[in-house]
Order: C-alpha cells, then structure tokens, then sequence
C-alpha cells in the first residue's frame, strides 16, 4: 500500500496543464534554436559570398599583363 502523496491513480488538471505548457516550452525553444541557426547560416552564407566575390575582384584587378601583376583596375591598365 503507498501512501496518499504517491498514489496516483487518478491525474489531476493541474498534471495535464503542466504538461502542456511544458510541451509549449520545448516547442518554443525548438523554434528559438532554429531560429537563431538560420540567422547564423544566413550570415555566413553572405559573408562567404562576399569573399568570394572579393576574390574574384581581386583576381580579375591582378591579372598579369605583359608579364607583371599590376593591380590596376582593366581601364587604368588599359591607358
């Protein structure tokens, strides 16, 4: 025989909204973690791209012209 506080044979209301504002929280820290990873994916994806293009840039400014790298922009190597 257990005693009153350890028999549960029957839940209360308060159990069932216990549970439920549980569940409400792990949801709402799913959706805080996506969230947040989906800015940091978001960022680096950027700050990918913005190397890449700088690489680019820097590549097509450097391009060896009559044997020396000259870092001009193409109108100014041009002259």
């Amino acid at each position: 025989m257990l005693p009153p506080l350890l028999d549960r044979t029957q839940p209360s209301p308060a159990d069932k909204w216990l549970w439920a504002l549980l569940g409400a929280l792990v949801i709402g820290q799913v959706v805080a973690l996506w969230m947040v990873c989906k800015q940091q994916v978001l960022k680096a994806e950027i700050r990918e791209a913005a190397v890449q293009a700088e690489r680019i840039a820097l590549r097509d400014d450097c391009a060896p012209r009559a044997g020396r790298a000259t870092c001009l922009p193409q109108q100014v190597a041009r002259r």
